[in-house]
């Protein structure tokens, strides 16, 4: 785990916080918060949509295309007479 406050769970921290602290009409710094936490969020979605047509897309082709067993076949346990 590491503390960053460049990932998007900092980011959505924040602008909830000063959403939160708002009574009434929103604050110029609670707007820009919001508009941070959007754009943010926007980000993460392109590089999770692009992941997730292109590199994964290929992985996972070449992993579904492995003949794959996940039982063996077991024969009767019995004990010897």
């Amino acid at each position: 785990i590491q503390c960053s406050a460049d990932n998007l769970n900092a980011t959505l921290f924040s602008a909830s916080r000063c959403i939160a602290e708002v009574e009434g009409v929103a604050s110029q710094m609670a707007l820009l918060e919001l508009a941070r936490a959007k754009e943010h969020v926007a980000k993460v979605l392109e590089a999770v949509n692009h992941l997730l047509t292109s590199t994964f897309a290929d992985y996972r082709k070449q992993v579904e295309a492995v003949p794959l067993q996940l039982f063996k076949n077991v024969d009767a346990v019995e004990i010897p007479k």
